[in-house]
């Protein structure tokens, strides 16, 4: 943009510049009116380049908050869920998700364990 302005400032001040200008239909008030029209485009440049950073700013700052109220979520779901362990109906209606059984991998859980204390004691004793 200095260079564009650097042209237009010189084609109005330079004596031979102006002269070998005006030989093509550039006059003094053509070039003014060109150097109008690149100050109104440097202008509009610096307008969406302040857009977009206001842009940024606000995006970040919408993350920021969105993470603080997910954090608080979570904090508040943990808390919820430790208060309220023998009420479940509770939870559900604070919409936090309730398991009423156990899984299968917790139903299978105690045979698991047992096969594997089962299993140890049969293995003889490992060689050090």
């Amino acid at each position: 943009m200095a260079a564009a302005h650097g042209l237009f400032d010189n084609a109005l001040n330079v004596p031979e510049i102006k002269t070998a200008l005006a030989a093509y239909g550039y006059d003094a008030a053509k070039v003014q009116s060109e150097r109008a029209k690149i100050a109104a485009f440097d202008s509009a440049n610096q307008r969406r380049e302040a857009a977009k950073g206001a842009a940024q700013q606000a995006t970040r700052e919408q993350e920021a908050a969105l993470q603080a109220v997910s954090d608080w979520v979570g904090q508040y779901t943990r808390i919820a869920k430790v208060a309220l362990r023998d009420k479940k109906h509770l939870l559900e209606k604070l919409g936090i998700g309730v398991r009423m059984s156990k899984t299968a991998a917790q139903r299978a859980a105690p045979q698991k364990a047992a096969a594997t204390r089962a299993a140890r004691k049969q293995a003889p004793p490992p060689q050090v």
